[in-house]
């Protein structure tokens, strides 16, 4: 199937994925981590609260339905945390924090924010080109662009 349809299946090691995929390299991880500790709706009553009440019902359903039981602190803690998420992505979900990726692998140019930075591109390779290989990529980019 995959020959048929002219595709070149490539296996990778899934740890180094995470060392050029854009969105493991976005800053946005590292922000949400940071800013999980000051994020809260603990402050907030659940009646005043739309999500928290939302997903406290859903999690009484649940116990009811003994389909999920909890210690009242982890329950607490998990609620709290599911009613952050909103205030944490507006935090660390932004465009500078995601582009961030994608200069990060050479995706995109720094400059512009709208061409591959082919050097980039090619540091990501494992191993070094040759002096062949690299001119063949030059002389091709325009074409592959």
């Amino acid at each position: 199937m995959l020959a048929e349809n002219k595709i070149c299946a490539n296996k990778q090691n899934a740890a180094r994925t995470g060392t050029k995929q854009a969105a493991d390299l976005t800053k946005t991880f590292k922000v949400m981590q940071s800013v999980q500790r000051t994020v809260t709706t603990t402050d907030v009553p659940c009646e005043l609260h739309p999500l928290t009440r939302i997903i406290t019902r859903k999690f009484q359903g649940l116990a009811t339905d003994n389909r999920l039981i909890m210690k009242a602190p982890k329950k607490k803690a998990l609620i709290d945390l599911l009613a952050s998420l909103p205030d944490m992505f507006s935090i660390a979900v932004t465009r500078k924090n995601i582009l961030h990726g994608f200069h990060e692998n050479g995706m995109i140019d720094t400059k512009f924010n709208k061409y591959p930075d082919f050097d980039k591109l090619l540091a990501t390779c494992r191993t070094n080109p040759s002096n062949e290989m690299y001119k063949l990529c030059i002389d091709s980019f325009d074409y592959l662009f």
